[in-house]
């Protein structure tokens, strides 16, 4: 029994061992490690999904902060490159609170107005009669800064609603 305590103290020593070797200097013997795939939200993270051909579901969720929108922009411009249009359905079912400087980057548009994006609607679901003033406010500032940026903006109780505006909206551009 002792000696097995010996083997399994020495087995553990070697591993520690290796690990801070490792952890040092990558083994040129083996192949390099795979990059790993996204991370889903963290619970209360706000995050952008895409789909085709041509809509951005932005999820708000809890605290939203200017970071947050600069990351949702970011996604949206990514998916927006070399395409006709887009459009927006903006989920704020989970907003908690929308931060001023939030709504100003919001109203500004992805790098300060300075790229123009081909969206052609924004729909906005389950929001509060608060956030339906505070959008509208967003929107009207955002056409204001920049005209090139003006588009219209709906308010839905459902996303089904909000889907098939869009749906409409879609069969008009034919």
């Amino acid at each position: 029994m002792t000696r097995r305590a010996r083997t399994t103290t020495s087995a553990r020593a070697i591993i520690a061992t290796r690990a801070r070797t490792s952890a040092r200097t990558p083994d040129p013997l083996l192949p390099a490690p795979l990059p790993s795939p996204p991370m889903p939200p963290a619970p209360g993270e706000s995050f952008a999904t895409n789909e085709e051909p041509d809509l951005i579901v932005w999820r708000l969720v809890g605290h939203v902060s200017a970071d947050d929108i600069r990351h949702l922009y970011d996604a949206q411009v990514r998916f927006c490159e070399g395409r006709s249009h887009a459009f927006v359905l903006i989920d704020v079912h989970r907003l908690g609170h929308f931060a001023p400087e939030a709504r100003r980057i919001a109203a500004q548009g992805p790098h300060d107005g300075k790229i123009v994006l081909p969206v052609r609607a924004n729909a906005v679901v389950g929001a509060s009669f608060h956030l339906r003033v505070l959008g509208i406010m967003v929107s009207r500032a955002s056409a204001l800064l920049n005209p090139a940026h003006a588009v219209p903006i709906q308010f839905f109780d459902t996303e089904s609603e909000a889907r098939a505006w869009i749906d409409d909206l879609r069969r008009d551009l034919r």
